[in-house]
């Protein structure tokens, strides 16, 4: 009797070992296709990452993994239908409207721009026909320092700063001429003086 139970204990444990089997390569995906290097055998548990084609959303998750040596359901890659992808990042700024993989048309999000950059074109853009309209720009501030100042013989009339960053459109006065310069899209124009 002790016997059989050891017996019984044995071919349970043996049939427990062959129900883990591994994969053979993942499937193909209709319209997308694996985001990494495929394998020829994958072993229980592993996941593998898929991308859609251009043109086409993911429905479902992009990841499927080997159970058993079967691969669980694969997502869909189904045409955009005119919705939009992520909308594009811009260079010193960032979305501030809460980020989705997909928008339907009609949708926007707004940007805005690191400190001392000024946002140049609409701050929200709008997704239509499947495309993104034009993001902004992130112009960078006009700086000066005591070099340059040196260089060109002249000094800041109102502060005694050695450095001095000026958004597009500020106005800097100099103490050698009667006038101004303004910061245009990065660059100052400085006065000379003799």
């Amino acid at each position: 009797m002790y016997f059989q139970g050891w017996t019984v204990l044995l071919i349970g444990y043996i049939s427990t070992v062959e129900l883990v089997k591994s994969c053979g390569t993942p499937p193909q995906l209709t319209n997308g296709a694996v985001n990494e290097t495929k394998k020829e055998k994958y072993e229980h548990h592993e996941v593998v990452d898929y991308v859609c084609n251009p043109g086409f959303l993911m429905k479902g998750p992009n990841k499927i993994q080997c159970v058993d040596g079967i691969w669980t359901t694969l997502p869909l890659c189904i045409e955009s239908e005119r919705k939009c992808g992520p909308p594009p990042p811009i260079a010193n700024g960032e979305i501030i409207s809460l980020p989705l993989p997909v928008y339907a048309p009609g949708s926007s999000v707004e940007y805005q721009c690191q400190a001392l950059y000024t946002l140049r074109g609409n701050r929200n853009i709008i997704c239509s026909n499947g495309q993104w309209s034009e993001a902004p720009k992130c112009l960078g501030p006009c700086v000066t320092s005591e070099e340059i100042m040196r260089t060109h013989k002249i000094q800041l009339r109102w502060t005694d700063e050695k450095r001095l960053y000026l958004k597009i459109g500020d106005i800097v006065e100099f103490l050698c001429m009667y006038g101004y310069t303004s910061c245009q899209e990065g660059n100052l124009v400085y006065p000379v003086c003799g």
